[in-house]
């Protein structure tokens, strides 16, 4: 459902089949338009995962994605990568075990799989339904986990690289159980998440947070590929009014300059198209895409060219 700025509704969209289907989480995409993550049900009474990418302007399903084996599986969390392609996160399970996997998928701008990681497995429990992209490009996510067989859940982080190979995961709870519900980076460049905690085969629930600090989470700048510097921000950080930019072409080529929050997101493209080569300069004047100006944070500025790329991260105070 999509609703203007004073609450009146603009388009309205079911997709209805003769299965259960449930849309879990939902992230904009660079071209305007929206991404959902689910699950879709299916003839054998097993679920898959779901991709749906819809038009902002309609509501019009512009194309959907199912995943999926023999296996219960679900989507919860969906972010927008650089390159335009998607990193989505959930889970699964193989009724009647009690073991469930957690599964992070790369896709292209077309929702076709790229990679597929699964981690758990055997007698423990672990599902992931929080993605944020961290200044080296990398992934941290956000779940449960347990490893005992007694469902004794904790608050799980896992952070990988872009390929999704594992750099560090952490455990927060105690013999309560602990159910994330979301995760979001957060200025400082640690983590916050939320969720319930509750005594174990208990019913009443208390609300449960837990932040990581910058160290913790270790978010690390990303090092410049190839030997050389590509991009550089001509100044300290707080930046006021704007932030000026240099980056460095050895020859004629294609390149992109965007901008990214710490959850990841898509805020503006500052430059995306054919360069020649030399010392080129410019500022980005704090604003997105659509024109207004952003809030007071932390901000990833992304170049890319063929085969190379780097990132500087920004302080915006407003």
């Amino acid at each position: 459902l999509k609703i203007d700025e004073d609450g009146r509704g603009m388009w309205k969209l079911i997709w209805e089949r003769p299965y259960n289907d449930r849309a879990a989480e939902l992230c904009r995409t660079s071209d305007g338009n929206v991404a959902i993550a689910g699950f879709a049900g299916t003839a054998t009474g097993y679920d898959d995962y779901l991709i749906l990418k819809v038009s902002d302007f309609t509501g019009d399903t512009l194309w959907t994605r199912t995943y999926g084996d023999s296996t219960d599986e679900s989507a919860s969390g969906i972010l927008e990568t650089p390159d335009g392609g998607f990193i989505v996160c959930g889970g699964g399970s193989d009724p009647p075990t009690v073991s469930s996997k957690a599964f992070i998928m790369k896709t292209d701008a077309n929702g076709d799989s790229v990679w597929t990681r699964t981690y758990g497995g055997g007698t423990s429990r672990q599902y992931l339904n929080a993605v944020a992209l961290t200044p080296d490009l990398g992934y941290a996510f956000g779940g449960r986990r347990d490893t005992t067989s007694t469902y004794d859940y904790d608050f799980y982080f896992m952070k990988t690289d872009s390929a999704g190979d594992t750099l560090w995961t952490k455990a927060v709870g105690d013999t309560n159980w602990q159910l994330m519900a979301c995760m979001t980076a957060t200025s400082d460049l640690g983590y916050v998440a939320a969720g319930i905690v509750r005594e174990p085969y208990g019913h009443n629930h208390d609300v449960y947070f837990v932040k990581l600090g910058t160290d913790e989470a270790g978010v690390r700048q990303a090092e410049p590929c190839g030997g050389n510097i590509l991009l550089a921000v001509e100044g300290p950080s707080p930046f006021r009014e704007g932030v000026p930019l240099r980056y460095e072409m050895a020859g004629t080529g294609r390149v992109r300059l965007a901008v990214y929050d710490v959850e990841g997101r898509h805020v503006a493209t500052v430059v995306d198209g054919v360069r020649s080569a030399g010392t080129h300069r410019l500022t980005w004047d704090l604003a997105s895409d659509r024109g207004r100006k952003v809030n007071s944070g932390v901000y990833f500025i992304r170049f890319e060219m063929p085969g190379r790329g780097e990132v500087e991260k920004v302080l915006v105070l407003r």
